[in-house]
């Protein structure tokens, strides 16, 4: 009688899936809030501009379950308003582009940027802060055309005009 011997072999296959461990903390440490009160002929002609009037401080980390660096390892930080205009108590409206900001702070700042009803990045590529923290600064322009948007109040009409604006804080 013929005896047939079977070898089974098994094979372990190594499969590791390490899990997304992003922590992200966007924090207004000052300059929440911003009024602009234009009443002069010069503020008007030439607009105003608060310098590091928001500071924010940010906190990002992103690693895996193995601690090695994750699939996110730079952050952008990113403004919308919440509405298309600017709306006036009385009616009135004015466009975004009216308020131009910039951020300061870090590398990989975008320059001065119109500010839009739509994400604008004023930092791209912000590196890790684990285990610190890093700090930002907001400067606004408002009437100074500074990116060439027309936007000089000259002629407008005097009206209480306002909108909210939206900091972000994502992976880049």
């Amino acid at each position: 009688m013929k005896k047939l011997l079977i070898f089974i072999t098994f094979t372990i296959f190594g499969i590791f899936v390490y899990s997304q461990n992003t922590t992200s903390r966007l924090t207004i440490e000052s300059g929440g809030s911003l009024n602009f009160y234009f009443n002069s002929l010069q503020k008007y002609q030439n607009g105003i501009e608060y310098t590091d009037w928001t500071k924010l401080r940010i906190y990002y980390n992103d690693t895996t379950d193995a601690g090695n660096v994750g699939i996110n390892p730079t952050w952008k930080l990113d403004v919308k308003a919440l509405n298309p205009t600017f709306n006036g108590d009385a009616g009135n409206i004015l466009n975004l582009n009216t308020l131009e900001l910039e951020a300061t702070g870090i590398a990989g700042v975008t320059g001065i940027q119109a500010l839009s009803n739509s994400d604008i990045s004023l930092i791209t590529g912000g590196a890790i802060t684990d285990p610190g923290t890093v700090s930002i600064f907001i400067t606004y322009y408002c009437g100074q055309n500074k990116t060439g948007s027309n936007n000089n109040l000259l002629g407008k009409k005097p009206d209480y005009y306002y909108v909210d604006v939206v900091f972000t804080l994502g992976s880049d």
